[in-house]
């Protein structure tokens, strides 16, 4: 009789793992589903903010929300700020290096 139990004992145990790996299986699935969403999401919202921000500076979408004039006033700003470092790094690199010395 105790071997019957050990290998019924061992069964359950068995059985038990094998619904928890289904389990994480399929809550993994869900996560990865989960994250390709949301990578989505983030890429749809970044290309509504390109273009909200450039009918904002063409002047075709005028809004008043204080909110959305502070972002753009910052993204105008940091884009310019890009332009001038670029323009910075351009004259650092293509400098005559005999003036460097």
């Amino acid at each position: 009789m105790e071997q019957s139990d050990w290998k019924s004992g061992i069964k359950k145990l068995l059985n038990i793992c094998q619904d928890e790996v289904k389990k994480t299986t399929k809550i993994g699935h869900k996560m990865i589903h989960a994250s390709h969403t949301n990578t989505c999401l983030k890429d749809a919202y970044e290309k509504l903010g390109k273009v909200t921000f450039e009918a904002m500076e063409s002047k075709s979408l005028l809004w008043e929300d204080e909110v959305a004039v502070e972002l753009f006033n910052i993204i105008h700003d940091c884009r310019n700020n890009l332009v001038v470092l670029e323009d910075e790094v351009n004259k650092i690199k293509f400098q005559d290096r005999s003036v460097v010395k």
